[in-house]
Order: C-alpha cells, then sequence, then structure tokens
C-alpha cells in the first residue's frame, strides 16, 4: 500500500497528465486544414510592451470622459445574473480599469490602455492576463496560437477565392498550409483591392509575424466579417453599418479600409473604453465619435456607445447589422429586446456569425442559439445559412429584416 500523501502526489500527476492531454486535443481540433511534411514554418512574437505617447493620452483622456458622460447618463449599478457571461467576465476581470477610471488621471490610464492585451478588461475580447501569462512562459503555446492564426488566414483566403478549396476526394490536399504568409497577404490585398495593414497599437499582444505587422485571430476574423458587409451591402456609398458588441472595434476598422466610415457600435460602457482608444490610436486621419461628444447627429464617422443607446436610434437607419461571437454569451430577454431593436432600425440585413454549441453559461443557463430567438421575437426572414469560413464550428446567417 502506498502512503496517503504519495497517493495524493500520484492522483495530482495523473490529473495534471490527463489536463494536458485534454488540452492537446483540445488545440488539435481547432486547426482546421491538414497538412502531410514537417509542420509549417512560422514565427510569432509579442508587439513590445509600450509606454504612452502624448496621442495615447489624449486618446485615453476623450475616453474617460466619455465612460463619466454614460455612467453619469445611465447610472444604475450594473446588476450581475448568472445567465449572462459578460457580467460574470466584468465581475472577475474589469476591477482594475474601473478604477483607473474612476480616479480620472488620462495618464496612467493610458499606461493601462497601451498594454490592455496583459490586463484583465481584454479577457474574452482579444488575449487578457490568463492568456499572456500562459504564452509568455510556454513557447510551445506561442507556437500553437501562430498555427491557429496561419489556419484561419489560410480560411480566409480560401474564402475570397485567392487559393483553391482542398479536396479529400482528390486533388490538392494537405498543401494550403505551406502558403507563405506574406505571399498570401500580398495576394489577399490584390483580390480585396485594399491595403491590408495589421494595427500595433497594442503592446504585448501575441501575433503571427508577417511583413504587414503582426496578425492576431481576432483579425482574421474582423477581415473576413469586414468583407462579407461590403459584399452585402454592394459597395453602395454611404452604407450605414450598426454592430452590437464589437470585441475591440476591429470590424470597423477593416471596414474602413473597405471605404465604410458610417459605422456604429453599441457595446457595454467598460469596453466602449478600449474600442474608443483602440479606434482613436488606430485611424487618427477618421472620424471617431465617442459618447457625448459632437457630431452624433450626422456625417460619416464612426461612432462608440454604449449599449443601452441603441434605443435612441433613428427608425430604419441602418443598411446592415452585424452580431459576431458575442449574442449566444447574453442572457436570453437581453438578445430578445437587441433584436426588436434591429427591426427596428434598420432597412437591410441582420447578419450573424454566431456558433450554436449551447455550452453552459453560469449556474442556471446555457448559450442561446441565435436562430431560435429570431424565430421568438419574429420579423425577419433568412436570406442564407452557411458555415463560417474562418471558423470551425460557427454559423453564418443573413436575415432580411421585414
Amino acid at each position: 500500500m502506498f502512503p496517503k500523501g504519495a497517493r495524493q502526489i500520484a492522483r495530482q500527476v495523473l490529473d495534471a497528465i490527463s489536463a494536458t492531454l485534454r488540452e492537446r486535443e483540445y488545440r488539435r481540433k481547432l486547426i482546421t486544414h491538414v497538412y502531410h511534411r514537417a509542420a509549417p514554418r512560422i514565427q510569432t512574437s509579442f508587439a513590445p510592451e509600450r509606454k504612452p505617447l502624448d496621442p495615447d493620452i489624449e486618446a485615453a483622456s476623450r475616453v474617460l470622459n466619455a465612460w463619466h458622460k454614460t455612467t453619469h447618463s445611465n447610472p444604475a449599478a450594473p446588476v450581475h445574473s448568472v445567465d449572462d457571461l459578460w457580467d460574470g467576465i466584468a465581475a472577475h476581470h474589469h476591477g482594475e480599469l474601473i478604477t483607473l477610471l474612476q480616479d480620472r488621471n488620462p495618464a496612467i490610464l493610458a499606461e493601462y490602455l497601451c498594454n490592455m492585451s496583459r490586463h484583465g478588461a481584454t479577457v474574452g475580447i482579444t488575449q487578457g492576463e490568463t492568456e499572456f501569462r500562459k504564452a509568455s512562459t510556454s513557447a510551445q503555446y506561442r507556437h500553437w496560437v501562430g498555427f491557429l492564426v496561419l489556419d484561419r488566414l489560410v480560411a480566409l483566403a480560401e474564402a475570397v477565392g485567392v487559393l483553391r478549396a482542398e479536396n479529400p476526394e482528390q486533388g490538392r490536399w494537405g498543401e494550403n498550409l505551406y502558403e507563405n504568409v506574406d505571399n498570401l497577404i500580398d495576394r489577399l490585398q490584390a483580390k480585396l483591392g485594399v491595403r491590408i495593414a495589421f494595427p500595433e497599437v497594442e503592446g504585448c499582444l501575441l501575433g503571427l509575424d508577417s511583413k504587414s505587422g503582426r496578425i492576431s485571430f481576432r483579425d482574421v476574423t474582423a477581415l473576413y466579417a469586414a468583407w462579407r458587409i461590403r459584399t452585402i451591402t454592394n459597395h453602395h456609398d454611404r452604407t450605414s453599418i450598426c454592430e452590437i458588441g464589437a470585441g475591440l472595434g476591429r470590424v470597423a476598422y477593416y471596414c474602413a479600409q473597405f471605404g465604410i466610415e458610417n459605422y456604429v457600435i453599441y457595446d457595454l460602457p467598460l469596453v466602449n473604453v478600449l474600442q474608443g482608444y483602440f479606434l482613436i490610436r488606430t485611424m487618427p486621419g477618421s472620424r471617431v465619435v465617442l459618447y457625448g461628444e459632437e457630431g452624433l447627429a450626422g456625417g460619416q464617422a464612426i461612432k462608440v456607445l454604449p449599449n443601452w443607446a441603441l434605443k435612441n436610434a433613428a427608425s430604419k437607419s441602418h443598411d446592415l447589422v452585424l452580431n459576431q461571437d458575442s449574442f449566444p454569451e447574453i442572457e436570453r430577454s437581453t438578445v430578445q429586446e437587441y433584436l426588436r431593436e434591429i427591426r427596428r432600425t434598420t432597412r437591410g440585413y441582420f447578419l450573424s456569425i454566431n456558433h450554436e454549441a449551447e455550452t453552459p453559461m453560469g449556474e442556471s443557463s446555457k448559450h442561446l442559439v441565435v436562430s431560435e430567438a429570431i424565430e421568438e421575437v419574429g420579423g425577419f426572414e433568412r436570406q442564407y445559412r452557411f458555415p463560417c469560413w474562418v471558423r470551425a464550428g460557427y454559423v453564418e446567417e443573413l436575415y432580411k429584416v421585414l
């Protein structure tokens, strides 16, 4: 018989091995392309840690003022719900950012925002503190992150027709992952008719190295969504786009590269802080308008607004509304209210790119399925439904708003 202490140690070792194997299997499932030779050669790196410059402090001052105006306009304290994933994230990871906002010091806030990808506020948005620590200590994990980005970049190239889709039944198979990253970007730029420049304002963000900057997973999914928006709206001048739950604002950034700059984001006020800073710093020549700033009435602008301000939007004012990787994580009655507002404010389409896994969320609920919520609310007619090219397990659906 082993002594009790030895049995506990053995159990801990077995649990650790089991967890490692599960993690490896999880990572393997996320890579959608196969390869038959040695693994493709890639290079990843962290963006250097940044010290705030005057433009960073100016941007921090603007988002600070907008956040205080938002909380003053809607001062009710948030009620954390077990049925909403983002309430849980806010409760566990947003405390440091809230303290900085309450202290009202733009210079110190800018230090945080310059390197937000290593802090709690970007959990579930770009990288976050846990992922940063994990990538900092594991070369194997850094390589896998780069490999995943390459996999999705290849999928984007297949989606737009730069690469031919591989066929396991006949012909080309297991070759697309060996495409050179810089060559892929050149071909994507030629096909899309835009210059692709990956933003370089996020210190400490891990990405796949390229001549156009470090490429993150979110860059690929955002560029794909922007391309789909341009295709659906058929390049109409002055197209008005609305996004609910916009992450860091990358889709708005890439839409601007396609010439779409009449764009409004509705999101949680604290996430507005990150979005406002990101968009101001990545697009200094564009018109970015935050809550409470002049310029909301009209004209071409990228607007960053709190989620509750959607109720103030004019009827039939948007050509297309996007929700990507967001609605399944929100409490059902809130999503239903969003859908009613989309139906009221949209004269064109609702584009949903979301999963349908129905995984548990909190103590008593699970992730919702967007198509089911739409059926409950009514007033939408589905135009198409197919798997998302760049994210395995996600479904892209386009609805005509009736």
